[in-house]
């Protein structure tokens, strides 16, 4: 019927309060039609119509009847539909929610690798790089060492060279203080003659004073005023020859003084350059002994380095 048509069109679950409405109103009008049934019961015609109203409202009262049996289960149904989709809703979000929280997890855990692996990238070169600079230390330890061997040998042989240089210096020194301590003697001896000849030469004029002395006191006692002239002239003559004599011996003397002198002091420069030479030459040479010892100091400093960036070398090459 058009009011099942009706009714089925218009049911749904948000009308579900208007259909309990529609029959309360249902059953307001059967009550009225009962009433009006009573009223209208002495005429056979009203009551045959009212008979028939009434049984076509009873069936469409029954037919509304099952059709809201029909809906209720109906409703029932989709609720239990619903209630079930509500929590497959539910139990599906809470999946998703773990399957998003599992995403996370992963992409965290993803983007961890992946740092993971780029710091083990960088580790790794960074490894690298100090393996090729401890490889290049090693060169250039290598190099330093055979730089150091060289300039060890080369010190070596320098210092070698000094040293025979410096005994070649002791022997010329050796040979030549002889022959200075002589010539320094000669020269001693030459003061000390000379010195004895200007103390003759002193007392010869200390004799000289006495007779002249002698002489004027005599004068005076002597009539031949001749003889003692001559005699006067004779020693005043003999007297200039002698001092003559003394002075070309002096000057003499003098000279061969100065030539000693001047040898001497030439010999003492000398020996005093071979002993500053010699002076040198022994510090040179403790120089190059001590820096010869630094050398090989330092040589075992690099050779001890060398093996800690061997051995360091080895557990990089281990390691990786």
């Amino acid at each position: 019927s058009n009011f099942k048509q009706q009714l089925l069109t218009r049911l749904s679950i948000d009308n579900e309060e208007k259909i309990f409405d529609r029959l309360s109103e249902i059953e307001k009008i059967n009550v009225d039609l009962k009433e009006k049934l009573q009223n209208h019961n002495d005429t056979n015609s009203t009551l045959t119509s009212l008979n028939i109203t009434i049984s076509e409202q009873r069936n469409q009262i029954l037919e509304h009847a099952e059709t809201l049996e029909k809906l209720r289960a109906q409703r029932e149904r989709m609720l239990s539909k619903m209630k079930e989709m509500k929590t497959n809703n539910e139990e599906l979000t809470d999946q998703l929610k773990q399957v998003n929280q599992c995403l996370d997890e992963f992409h965290r855990k993803e983007i961890d690798y992946k740092n993971q692996i780029e710091e083990i990238e960088q580790q790794l070169r960074s490894a690298n790089n100090q393996i090729q600079v401890t490889f290049d230390e090693c060169q250039t330890q290598q190099e330093l060492q055979e730089t150091m061997k060289l300039e060890i040998e080369s010190i070596k042989v320098y210092s070698l060279f000094f040293f025979c240089f410096n005994k070649l210096i002791l022997k010329l020194y050796e040979s030549r203080c002889p022959q200075i301590m002589h010539e320094k003697n000669q020269l001693d001896k030459n003061k000390k003659e000379l010195f004895e000849q200007k103390q003759t030469l002193e007392n010869e004029n200390k004799r000289l004073q006495t007779i002249l002395h002698t002489i004027k006191d005599t004068l005076e006692n002597v009539d031949d005023f001749n003889s003692i002239v001559d005699t006067i002239l004779k020693l005043r003559q003999d007297h200039l020859t002698f001092t003559n004599e003394l002075s070309q011996h002096k000057d003499h003397m003098h000279i061969e003084n100065e030539k000693l002198s001047l040898n001497i002091h030439q010999q003492q420069s000398i020996i005093n350059e071979y002993i500053q030479t010699k002076n040198d030459l022994e510090k040179r040479l403790f120089d190059n002994e001590q820096q010869l010892i630094n050398l090989k100091q330092e040589l075992n400093e690099k050779n001890n380095h060398y093996q800690h960036l061997q051995n360091e070398y080895q557990l990089y090459k281990e390691e990786y």
